[in-house]
């Protein structure tokens, strides 16, 4: 029941994935002043492997203000990454 409670509440978010230097950090941020949304950058919470960069991130979207949506920045990296956050 509570981690249904929990996706349901979850911020709507975007993902802004691309090559080094295509333009993610602008696009991030003209994105985030648009929509007045939270702004992350993935990178501040990459861990030891793939599943500890997702739980490292997943708690920091979970203390996002309800009602409030996310650009997130340079996530996932890979397959896994997004295979795990969608389980989380």
């Amino acid at each position: 029941m509570f981690l249904q409670v929990k996706k349901a509440i979850r911020p709507s978010i975007t993902f802004i994935i691309g090559q080094p230097a295509s333009g993610k950090t602008t696009l991030a941020l003209k994105l985030n002043t648009c929509q007045n949304s939270t702004y992350i950058n993935a990178g501040k919470f990459k861990g030891k492997d793939d599943f500890e960069t997702v739980k490292n991130l997943s708690t920091e979207i979970d203390n996002v203000r309800v009602g409030t949506s996310v650009v997130v920045e340079g996530f996932p990296e890979n397959a896994e990454q997004a295979y795990l956050f969608s389980k989380n």
